[in-house]
């Protein structure tokens, strides 16, 4: 027989087959399949990982998972899941779901085996394990722990691989449904041990209901001895007759004149308190008369006070308006221009000193001016001692620290500070300053209340 070779172009047809051609060089599909298993082995596609992955679905059915495979060059594919139903027995029985190339038939299907593990592979099928499924006698139900997955069983299954064998998943496998094995005994032994723990608590819980049981009839035993004690108890007073109900009725009585004694000591309180009571009341009634007519002799001596100085004020602006009218004359407007300039000349428009503030406070105080004596830097209150102290305006400016900046009106600026004791201070200014007299001023603080506006203190329009 001459080599079979290929794949070549056909140059003629010679025959046609069911309105298909056939050339002179066509080839059955057991070339194909030759040709592709000579550099694809055998089993099921890696990718993705659960092809024709056997698995637990509804009692005795089982459900095989869609996939592709490849046997002897032959190329299966399946998009469904397939279903497999295994028939409950008396006896303990293993299954095997395998994939069957059939060439007689032309199909690859998916088929059970029972109690055989001998795979069949000739000429005509071909058969790759999936799974072995152990069902126990009886059996109801098949749990995912009773399929052993083969598919990476390189010599009963394997996945799909290229001419050089990248990866032998035998010993992987084995190792896998080796580790799967243990883990199953273990977790077998496990739900025995389970049991046993609640066959324990089982008897634990019965000896627990029975001690519960013997201490109620205990109970119930020392009950009805109490209770029969009870029954002696009144036969023996019905056995005593009127000399026990007498001594019944003494103990009432005895009870009653206690109550009767502690009723008349309660009301007695009542009536204590009752008359403490009435006296405070007319004590409170009294003091708010006494409120009262003070605050009436109060009130009369306010509207006193308010009466008088309504008056005083009335008097002192009467005064104040006719020594205006009396200044501003016949040239009205020069007059007020120059009462203006003296207005202004004594407002704190020169920043006289610092004084120094450690606490950071809020100062207020009092500024006096006064003239030397011959200019001899002596202080006093006139004649010789110099002029007499008069109140100067001023203002005091913190500026967020120290030291504070003393403004006075009509006075040069930056004298000399003289600290003369705590919270009085002299400021200085010599004879060399042109154009002032030898002049001081003497700053009393008089306390140091906080303005809470802009830190800054101002004395008061009447004493400019």
């Amino acid at each position: 027989m001459a080599m079979r070779s290929g794949l070549f172009n056909s140059e003629k047809i010679v025959e046609t087959v069911d309105g298909f051609p056939k050339g002179d060089r066509a080839e059955l599909a057991d070339f194909f399949a030759k040709y592709f298993a000579a550099f694809i082995g055998n089993g099921v596609y890696p990718n993705p990982s659960d092809n024709f992955q056997v698995m637990a679905y509804d009692q005795l059915t089982l459900r095989v998972r869609p996939g592709m495979c490849f046997i002897n060059g032959y190329f299966g594919w399946d998009e469904e899941p397939a279903e497999i139903t295994i028939l409950s027995d008396t006896a303990r029985h293993t299954y095997r779901a395998v994939l069957r190339l059939n060439l007689k038939t032309r199909y690859i299907t998916i088929e059970v085996l029972r109690d055989q593990t001998e795979l069949t592979r000739n000429e005509t099928i071909w058969e790759l394990a999936l799974a072995d499924i152990r069902v126990p006698a009886n059996g109801i139900i098949i749990s995912q722990n009773d399929i052993t997955d083969l598919r990476l069983n390189g010599a009963l299954c394997g996945l799909v691989h290229g001419v050089v064998e990248q990866l032998d998943t035998t010993t992987l496998g084995n190792e896998l449904n080796g580790w799967i094995r243990k883990y199953k005994e273990t977790t077998q032994a496990d739900y025995v041990a389970f049991l046993d723990f609640l066959d324990s608590l089982n008897a634990s819980s019965q000896s627990t209901y029975n001690s519960l049981i013997a201490h109620f009839q205990t109970l119930h035993k020392g009950g009805e001895e109490a209770y029969g004690a009870f029954l002696n108890y009144l036969a023996g007073l019905k056995a005593g007759g009127n000399s026990a109900l007498e001594r019944l009725i003494e103990y009432f009585a005895g009870l009653r004149e206690q109550a009767d004694i502690s009723a008349l000591q309660y009301t007695g309180y009542l009536q204590q308190l009752k008359s403490q009571g009435e006296a405070q009341l007319s004590e409170l009634i009294q003091f708010f008369a006494g409120l009262k007519a003070a605050g009436n002799g109060s009130y009369l001596e306010f509207l006193a006070w308010l009466s008088a100085y309504e008056g005083a004020a009335r008097e002192e602006f009467e005064s104040w308006f006719e020594g205006v009218r009396g200044i501003l004359g016949e040239d009205s407007a020069g007059n007020l221009l120059l009462l203006i300039q003296e207005l202004q000349r004594k407002q704190p428009t020169r920043k006289a000193a610092e004084i120094p503030n450690p606490a950071g406070i809020y100062p207020m105080g009092q500024l006096w001016g006064m003239e030397y004596a011959f200019g001899l830097g002596g202080f006093g209150s006139g004649g010789f001692g110099g002029s007499p102290q008069e109140t100067v305006p001023y203002k005091l400016v913190r500026n967020g620290g120290q030291p504070i900046e003393v403004w006075a009106a009509d006075y040069p600026e930056n004298g000399e500070v003289i600290r003369e004791r705590s919270g009085r201070y002299h400021i200085l200014f010599p004879d060399a300053l042109a154009g002032y007299e030898p002049r001081s001023l003497i700053l009393e603080i008089i306390n140091d209340k906080e303005d809470p506006e802009n830190g800054n203190h101002t004395n008061s329009q009447r004493d400019a």
